[in-house]
């Protein structure tokens, strides 16, 4: 392409567009920078997520276009205006299993799946790929494409990170400079933890709170009262 334009809240009143000032791509994961526009509103700045190698299940969110919402655009009383047909936005919120398409590197996005297009070549999801995906309010990764062998409940998605570790180190720098992300700083990782760990957690900056700082002198009497009755019977 020779020029980009980024289109933003599309046949609604407070619709806007900008030409972009630039744009890098990284497999299916493009970014493209925008200028100001006389219609621009304040946006509030992105950021950025991973997952870790655990077994978790996360819930994730993504918008897009999909075939299976084309519509007729309709008049009043409902009269259908002549030649008129749009897609409308479908928010599709679901959740992914990290371990899934471990080999492939991508994440398997599970949600409520469409009716089958009437057409068998054609799949309900399509257009929904570029949609970007969402955990914990942190972009993780973009709509790749629907593989039919996983039914109609199920996308695939690049992820973020591993598009990231995929890059020679010139254009890894390039990508992480416009994410605002530090070269060798880690992406905040999404996957909640288990309850144990949150409480555990919590009870650690408990006892540093009231710790003394530093080493515990000529305490030997108290540290081996504490020693037994940690060992013992008795209550906590």
């Amino acid at each position: 392409a020779e020029t980009v334009s980024a289109r933003f809240d599309a046949d609604t009143p407070t619709e806007w567009m900008v030409s972009a000032e630039g744009w890098i791509a990284a497999g299916d994961i493009a970014l493209v920078s925008i200028g100001a526009a006389a219609s621009r509103p304040e946006v509030a700045p992105t950021h950025y997520g991973r997952f870790g190698d655990g077994a978790a299940v996360i819930e994730v969110h993504t918008a897009g276009f999909p075939r299976f919402k084309l519509r007729d655009d309709r008049g009043p009383c409902g009269t259908r205006r002549v030649a008129s047909r749009y897609r409308d936005l479908h928010h599709a919120v679901g959740w992914s299993a990290v371990l899934s398409n471990r080999r492939d590197g991508t994440l398997e996005v599970t949600v409520t799946p469409p009716e089958r297009d009437p057409d068998p070549a054609a799949s309900p999801w399509e257009g929904m790929s570029g949609s970007v995906v969402w955990s914990a309010g942190r972009i993780v990764g973009v709509v790749s494409f629907h593989d039919r062998s996983d039914g109609l409940g199920r996308l695939t998605a690049t992820r973020l990170d591993r598009t990231l570790e995929g890059l020679d180190s010139g254009r890894r720098r390039i990508f992480r400079s416009l994410l605002g992300v530090p070269d060798g700083v880690e992406l905040v990782d999404v996957t909640p933890p288990r309850p144990g760990q949150t409480v555990l957690s919590a009870y650690l900056e408990q006892v540093r709170d009231i710790a003394p700082v530093g080493e515990l002198l000529e305490r030997e009497a108290e540290l081996n009262a504490l020693a037994r009755f940690c060992a013992g019977d008795d209550a906590y």
